[in-house]
Formats: structure tokens, sequence, C-alpha cells
């Protein structure tokens, strides 16, 4: 409550005005905290509670083994589930940079993967690897093959 209601009250109750002896304790009172505020915590201390109650219970040993089974397993699905995922999208950043880059680029680009240099790259496993640079060899060679500026006029016309 707030201390103008408490001193309304006190003036309906006893018919004057509170002293200053008084006014500090509805003061007090006023402020002090509501019992909502107030969290209780168990009574007796940590040396009366049993051990089961105070950490929500302890299983047998064949419970435990159970549930750590159950989790390593998810979470070796998960660090599989990642790596395929990260593996599709180095392959993919890979292949459209492949698709993208000139014959010139992807030549450098051929020495700089098989050098090393790509950290992406080297995390591949080795047929995944192999799948990228023959996609990679394949694009140069496509490249090469055709003749730069002989798509049109007297150039197309002689072409046999």
């Amino acid at each position: 409550m707030n201390l103008i209601t408490l001193i309304r009250l006190f003036i309906k109750a006893n018919g004057r005005r509170p002293s200053p002896n008084e006014l500090s304790k509805l003061q007090k009172q006023a402020m002090a905290p509501k019992s909502a505020d107030i969290i209780k915590f168990p009574e007796g201390g940590k040396d009366r509670v049993p051990v089961n109650e105070q950490f929500g219970g302890i299983g047998s040993l064949d419970e435990f083994k159970a549930k750590e089974d159950v989790y390593e397993k998810a979470t070796l699905e998960d660090i599989i589930k990642s790596k395929e995922g990260t593996i599709s999208r180095i392959k993919g950043g890979i292949s459209t940079k492949i698709k993208l880059n000139g014959p010139a680029s992807n030549r450098d680009y051929a020495k700089e993967l098989i050098g090393g240099k790509s950290e992406e790259f080297n995390s591949l496993k080795s047929e995944d690897k192999k799948e990228l640079l023959d996609l990679l060899e394949a694009e140069i060679k496509k490249d090469m093959e055709e003749i730069p500026f002989a798509k049109g006029g007297l150039a197309n016309m002689l072409r046999l």
C-alpha cells in the first residue's frame, strides 16, 4: 500500500493525524515488500534436505547409461547432418565459381586448388575433390574448344 492510503486508514481508525513516530512506522510499512515479492526458499537448509530431492532425483546407473546413449546418438547424427550440409555448400560454391569464371581464371583457380591454398577445398573428401577438379577441367576444355571472336560476320561464314 502507498503511504497516503495508510495515513487515511490511520485517521479513520484513530480519529486523529499520526504523530511523527507513528508516521515513521507507516512509512516503513509502505516501503516494506509485499509477500508476493518475497521468494520463499526451502526451509531446513541443504543439510536437512535429502540429496535425491535437492537435484531432482537420482536414477539407476542403467537409466543414466540409456539416456547418455540417446544423447550421444543424437549428437552424432547432428554432426553428420551439419557436415553433409557444409560439404554440399562448399561444393556448390566452388562449382558456381568455376562456371562463372573464364578460362584464364579457371586455370589460375585450378592451380590454387591443387596447390592447397583453399581451406574449403582441402576439407573435402578425395572423391569430392576429384569431382570438382573434373568439372574444372571440363570447363577449361569447353572454353578452349570455342574459337574466340568467330561467332559472326565473315569469320563465321568462312568457318566450315
